[in-house]
């Protein structure tokens, strides 16, 4: 989930931030950690001796299209010294050498999650009623009665990620409902999308909200034809005093929570994640709590992050400068955002979202997007732009093109973040730049056949594929739809590398579009977990080298485009995505 497709978690995340538990539990004793730009050196390793450990006994798959698969790796402090035939790397065991037997197991390089936030962590104990954790309505109402038992009397229960629109036999609940769901409690849940939330009674009791109360300025308190209260809650201004109202996490809490989460994604195979939003909670407290938590030698992972865009002349106030931080957390990346969610219909797009006259908004114009890209560039730090809707996806390439024009520089492998609605030229012209895709590929499973056409996903019918210079273009168009419509959807499915899932349908799976580069994607109970490989030498994620390569789904069938080498993977191997929200 990203951050901007819903303001309604963003507006809990920085009012959590805020609060004063938290900005003095994280004030003197950390507030040096983060003022001081200087890069710190990688752990000290000798130049040449035996190695510390040597892994052997089992397939090693290198990710080189010149020597994909090794025999034994051998490692020396906290470097890959040598990678070849079990008999080569004898050479280098020691007498302290550790070696590790695979048993036949196969070792792979560990997944890197290209976007992700940690602030996401403030919702832990809040109930997660979304479509892919709760299919049906019936399982949404067992779970929300469920945590409702749990709680004391009094105290608020929360629930998130709801989505009438994709759960099975959903529908918008009454205020009876949400009353009968949690008579003796307050009682607030949230759509996915971040628009809409509903309260029970005595949430409207404890804030102090009647039929009487006037509408905040944008928002609804949503009223029946009598006038009375219906519980449904539209827009952020009317969400936030019960928000503010509720309990939110210490900043121990949260500096708990961020470890799991570190734990979590290391327990999945992840040995790097990245957070595009490092400030959104609390500024420069995030990275006090990230450097106390993510930057331990303890860490069983790197952490790397982007500071947000709007916080620019505080982190230049602090000296903040790229590479800030040390081996196991380090700050490489400015983060901004173009426009919202398709799913909340707020990404910008081309043409009007069907049924409506509304093609969504940008956050920021041209001139400040490019002002954001020209002034990251000047200081050496790799940019993510935040672009669903694909007029957003044109203005922010317009704004790297009038800076890289200028002032090109590859390796800094700027990028465009989601990209959901992703056309040919597009991909063109990113190429050209040097610019990466980070695509969410969640909201294009979850969403993209009905949120926009107001069908679910039965009401769509497959068109085949349409040629597109190298690639196919799979079509859909909604049943007893005009056939001209296909072409508002052609960039739901795009063939490159195939995103399977159990739960989907033969004829119901996505696909990505991937015009360069390299992206590993594996599947599994419907959602998809992406890493992306650098530069060899290099931590930073970002433009991946250049070596083709396939996939296996989870079921061992080979799933790769024409002319593309799949991999051997050991049906052994464990290929989950990460557990991080946030793609």
């Amino acid at each position: 989930m990203c951050l901007a497709c819903n303001p309604g978690q963003m507006a809990f995340i920085r009012s959590a931030g805020s609060r004063r538990d938290f900005l003095k539990y994280m004030g003197a004793a950390t507030a040096s950690a983060f003022v001081a730009s200087a890069v710190e050196p990688a752990l000290a390793q000798p130049a040449s001796g035996p190695a510390d450990v040597i892994f052997r006994g089992g397939p090693i798959l290198t990710i080189n299209g010149k020597a994909p698969r090794a025999e034994a790796i051998a490692i020396r402090g906290n470097k890959i010294v040598a990678v070849g035939k079990a008999e080569d790397i004898q050479g280098l065991n020691g007498a302290k050498t550790r070696v590790v037997d695979l048993k036949g197991r196969t070792l792979m390089p560990g997944l890197i999650d290209p976007h992700m936030h940690f602030v996401f962590t403030v919702f832990e104990d809040w109930i997660d009623v979304s479509p892919i954790t709760t299919p049906d309505y019936a399982t949404v109402l067992a779970k929300l009665k469920a945590g409702v038992a749990k709680a004391k009397e009094g105290e608020w229960v929360r629930a998130q990620q709801f989505d009438s629109s994709i759960t099975r036999d959903a529908h918008i609940p009454t205020l009876a409902e949400l009353d009968e769901i949690s008579p003796k409690n307050p009682f607030f849940m949230q759509e996915s999308n971040g628009h809409i939330a509903y309260a029970n009674s005595l949430a409207f009791k404890a804030v102090g909200i009647t039929r009487d109360t006037p509408n905040p300025s944008g928002a609804r308190f949503v009223r029946d034809a009598n006038g009375n209260l219906t519980g449904r809650l539209e827009e952020m201004a009317a969400q936030e005093v019960f928000i503010k109202a509720m309990p939110s996490p210490s900043a121990a809490e949260m500096a708990g929570r961020t470890k799991g989460l570190i734990e979590r994604c290391a327990s999945v195979g992840c040995t790097m994640v990245h957070d595009n939003g490092v400030g959104l909670m609390a500024g420069m407290q995030d990275l006090a709590l990230l450097d106390a938590v993510a930057g331990n030698a303890n860490s069983p992972l790197r952490y790397r992050g982007m500071l947000i865009s709007t916080l620019m002349d505080e982190w230049e106030k602090q000296g903040i400068k790229p590479g800030r931080g040390n081996d196991f957390f380090r700050v490489d990346g400015i983060k901004a955002w173009a426009d919202g969610s398709n799913q909340a219909q707020t990404g910008y797009q081309r043409e009007n979202y069907l049924g409506t006259n509304a093609r969504g908004a940008l956050n920021y114009t041209l001139a400040e997007v490019t002002e954001v890209i020209r002034r990251s560039h000047a200081g050496g730090w790799q940019v993510g732009v935040h672009a669903n809707g694909d007029a957003a996806i044109d203005m922010t390439i317009d704004a790297y093109e009038a800076v890289l024009g200028a002032n090109p520089n590859n390796d800094l492998r700027h990028r465009i973040e989601h990209c959901s609605m992703l056309h040919p030229e597009q991909m063109a012209r990113m190429k050209k730049l040097g610019l990466s895709p980070s695509f969410l590929t969640g909201h294009i499973r979850w969403w993209a056949l009905g949120r926009g056409a107001g069908g679910g996903r039965e009401d769509f019918v497959p068109l085949g594929l349409e040629r597109h210079g190298d690639r196919d273009v799979a079509l859909r168009r909604r049943c007893g739809e005009p056939h001209h419509e296909r072409r508002r959807r052609r960039v739901l499915s795009r063939r490159a590398y195939s995103c399977r899932s159990r739960l989907a349908r033969r004829d119901d799976r996505c696909r990505l579009a991937m015009p360069y580069g390299r992206q590993d994607r594996y599947a599994r109970n419907g959602q998809a977990g992406g890493f992306r490989h650098s530069r060899a030498g290099s931590d930073r994620t970002g433009r991946p080298d250049q070596q083709d390569q396939g996939q296996r789904d989870l079921d061992g069938r080979r799933s790769a485009p024409r002319g593309v080498r799949p991999i051997s993977v050991s049906r052994e191997t464990r290929l989950t995505p990460s557990m991080a929200r946030g793609y």
